[in-house]
């Protein structure tokens, strides 16, 4: 399989925070193209050599958990203006036409709802749906596992799985990597886990 897009890191330096909703920042949007352009890609049309009109584009953000037993919750979360930035520029590959899938598989005791009411993403594509009509929008949560706490969060009062009757148990594969595991090393202790299976 030809490799797409080159293994690469890059660093760009950008003032701290992160713009406020509705996330419509020009220095902002100008450093994620800076950060673009440093690995190769054309600034003007980052993803123009990847994408065509009426694909579909995967943004894979890192959503962990809904909230942060020490009150950060940015630091568990892809910010939504970064991604809110990558949808514009899909739009702007797929001319206008096509359909963005936004998916994680968070922690299995995250409150998916509750982490997409805070990030402010559903007001995020919301927004974009509005500007691009002929774009649809998906947002997924990929877990197969999922635990509700109580509200005091000491202990589990739920634990749900998808039905293998389920239609939606149709779109996972399982997958053994074996030996090409970065956690394969340490896969002999998996009792130690914490997440066990999405």
């Amino acid at each position: 399989m030809e490799e797409i897009i080159s293994k690469k890191i890059a660093v760009v330096e950008t003032k701290s925070g992160y713009p406020d909703f509705p996330y419509e920042d020009n220095k902002f949007k100008s450093d994620i193209l800076n950060l673009l352009e440093s690995i190769g890609l054309d600034p003007n049309n980052p993803f123009g050599n990847y994408l065509k009109e009426g694909g579909t584009v995967l943004i894979k953000p890192n959503w962990v958990r809904d909230h942060s037993p020490k009150g950060n919750f940015e630091s568990l979360v892809t910010h939504t203006s970064i991604i809110k930035n990558i949808m514009d520029l899909a739009a702007a590959a797929l001319n206008g036409r096509g359909r963005i899938i936004i998916g994680d598989a968070p922690l299995q005791n995250c409150n998916f709802d509750k982490l997409l009411d805070i990030s402010r993403i559903k007001d995020v594509v919301k927004i974009f749906s509005d500007k691009y009509p002929e774009i649809e929008v998906v947002i997924e949560d990929w877990r197969i596992t999922t635990m509700k706490s109580s509200e005091s969060r000491e202990s589990v009062v739920q634990i749900q799985k998808i039905s293998e009757n389920d239609a939606k148990i149709k779109d996972y594969s399982l997958i053994d990597l074996a030996n090409d595991s970065f956690l394969e090393e340490i896969s002999n202790k998996a009792n130690l886990f914490r997440v066990t299976k999405y």
